[in-house]
């Protein structure tokens, strides 16, 4: 078998015998042909964060994945850290690890279909997930069947515009014997199909994680896979696209993963279109039909939450009730734009007149039949400046069509609950009032006094020392009303003097670089900051720069010229003072000193005849002399 044919064919597939199942519930609502169904939310022999598990039950009902020896045992991952949309992983070391599959081809004819969700934070490659090997008499589609964590390096096959090694991520392949293909597909987008072509010694066990059947890449034989594993299903057949859609919008709103597709229910209706506000989708959802009752969800970079009453650790320690969605199917499913989260001029120029300022990011929120209350969260960008937000400032904004000129503006005084805590701005009790049943809402999030929400967006703010003085340097890629900055620096980071005033742009869209010169700075360690004042004369600051200069004066040193020693007054005494002589070539040389009440005393014994310069730093001091050696 070929290296491409085991890369890109990697999904080592199998077939069962074509006999309708019927489950009461299943992935996607997809009962027929099921034939293997793991999640790490159920079915594990222990639930404890760290604990090795020995059995992971099939929800499907034929064949668990079990590891009864000592040290090969993946382990449980449930914690802040370690779960995947606060629902649980198996992790696997990437030593030995790994669960079989027993009699896992058993059942299988012609065809089959599975799909994966894992996640390899290390971004690992060529790491062997799903391992089987098959006579050449048995019933799989494909002989061998590798399925490899790099499937997208494939010769030919470029990996999907939003790959990212790291992320978790839905892959499932079909695959038929006859002719031997698979078609494979990352996270809804068709990414490659390959064919088959080799042979293998007899095997009709599955195995996750596992790498030690001999590789055909020259010189490897073990590929175990290191990373996670939340969900692992098998049917022994090829779905059709709408069961397929289904089974991945189950995986996409369980683990917090954006389709490349709509989102449809196990009744096959569309939640949620993606041909708009398709960036990082999450949602809530009940679906009696596919045991997903998903209560909160977050996006991978974690900058929106979407969850019903008290965010808890994990889903299935909030303890929401199904009946608190309303009926069966009942979901609500948001994307944003990828707009910017703090305020832009574009963003500006489509507001209601009766807010001051609000995000450019807008999010789109489709309900399905959802008639409970829902919370949201968002956390700003520096651009936003998050040290200068008042929570009873805040406006929810909603809009039918995206344009939010004329949204509906609300407050606490229409039920909303606004918090304000560490960057992040809380959005609570958001009811039907907000967002009707069975439609499709924008929301953004504005301010309705100047004192909330940066009206610049900053690009970067520096202060460096150069020569004798601090120079402090800015860009913003926009302003809005801006009228002058005003340079502020402190010696404790509390008592704040102006040192300069530089004229802001007014109302601009294009990049604009600042700097200014503190030709007077304190030594040591000194703090600067960026005072921004609006037409209206409101007041905003920037993040906080720290800088570390030494004042640079003479010191007198005698005798000198000198022969054997030279001797420094520093006044006190320091133990932390350090010494640099330098040569005429710029060379720094090799000398020894002493300090002996309050005097440095540098031996010049092994020093050639000729001028040198001395540097002594001490106590947050820099001074400098030349001295002649005869």
């Amino acid at each position: 078998m070929s290296k491409a044919s085991i890369q890109s064919g990697c999904l080592l597939f199998f077939y069962f015998l074509n006999v309708l199942q019927s489950f009461s519930q299943s992935p996607g609502g997809v009962a027929a042909n099921l034939r293997l169904w793991l999640r790490a939310d159920m079915g594990t022999s222990c639930t404890a964060d760290g604990c090795a598990v020995t059995t992971w039950t099939d929800q499907a009902g034929f064949t668990n994945a079990t590891q009864s020896s000592t040290s090969p045992k993946p382990s449980f991952q449930n914690n802040i850290t370690n779960n995947l949309n606060y629902n649980p992983e198996i992790s696997f070391d990437g030593i030995n690890d790994y669960f079989t599959v027993s009699d896992f081809s058993s059942g299988f004819t012609n065809s089959g279909h599975i799909f994966l969700v894992t996640h390899n934070p290390s971004a690992d490659s060529l790491r062997e997930i799903l391992d089987y090997k098959a006579d050449a008499g048995s019933n799989f589609p494909f002989n061998d069947g590798l399925y490899y964590l790099d499937f997208i390096t494939v010769a030919g096959s470029a990996p999907p515009a939003d790959f990212i090694a790291s992320d978790p991520f839905i892959f499932n392949s079909m695959v038929s014997s006859s002719p031997k293909t698979a078609s494979h597909f990352f996270n809804g987008t068709s990414a490659f199909t390959s064919v088959d072509n080799g042979s293998s010694s007899p095997k009709i066990d599955m195995r996750i994680g596992d790498g030690d059947y001999s590789s055909i890449f020259t010189g490897i034989t073990s590929l175990p896979f290191k990373g996670r594993v939340a969900e692992v299903v098998a049917y022994n057949t090829n779905l059709t696209l709408n069961n397929r859609q289904k089974v991945e919008t189950y995986l996409a709103i369980k683990y917090g993963i954006t389709l490349s597709h709509d989102y449809i229910n196990t009744s096959g209706i569309v939640t949620y279109a993606v041909a708009t506000y398709n960036k990082n989708i999450i949602g809530i959802a009940r679906e009696d039909g596919e045991d997903l009752l998903q209560k909160q969800s977050h996006t991978l970079d974690d900058t929106s939450r979407i969850y019903m009453n008290a965010l808890a650790s994990d889903n299935l320690v909030n303890a929401t009730p199904p009946s608190e969605f309303g009926a069966d199917e009942a979901s609500l499913i948001t994307g944003h734009d990828n707009g910017k989260m703090c305020s832009t001029p574009a963003a500006l120029s489509e507001k209601p007149p009766t807010v001051y300022s609000r995000l450019e990011r807008e999010w789109k929120v489709s309900n399905y039949s959802f008639t409970g209350l829902f919370n949201m969260d968002f956390k700003l960008n520096a651009c936003a400046s998050p040290s200068a937000v008042t929570a009873s400032d805040l406006r929810l904004l909603v809009d039918a069509d995206g344009n939010f000129s004329n949204a509906t503006v609300y407050s606490q005084a229409n039920g909303l609950t606004f918090n304000y805590s560490g960057g992040i701005i809380s959005v609570l009790g958001i009811s039907t009032l907000h967002i009707p049943v069975n439609t499709v809402k924008y929301i953004t999030i504005a301010s309705a006094f100047a004192t909330t929400v940066l009206p610049i967006e900053l690009i970067d703010f520096t202060a460096s020392p150069e020569n004798k003085s601090i120079k402090i340097s800015w860009s913003t890629q926009s302003e809005y009303e801006n009228d002058y900055f005003i340079v502020q620096r402190s010696k404790d980071g509390s008592l704040w003097e102006n040192v300069s005033y530089e004229d802001g742009a007014g109302n601009s869209n294009l990049i604009h670089h600042y700097e200014a010169w503190d030709d007077h700075p304190f030594s040591g360690i000194s703090y600067y900051r960026l005072q921004q004042v609006d037409y209206n004369k409101s007041l905003s600051f920037s993040e906080v720069v720290d800088v570390t200069f030494f004042t640079s004066d003479n010191i007198i040193c005698y005798p000198n010229p000198t022969v054997d020693y030279l001797i420094a007054d520093l006044g006190h005494s320091d133990n932390k003072v350090q010494v640099y002589v330098i040569n005429s070539l710029g060379q720094a040389c090799d000398i020894s000193f002493n300090i002996e009440n309050n005097q440095l005393k540098l031996s010049t014994e092994k020093l050639e005849k000729g001028i040198y310069q001395i540097n002594i730093i001490t106590d947050g001091q820099y001074y400098k002399t030349s001295f002649i050696k005869q």
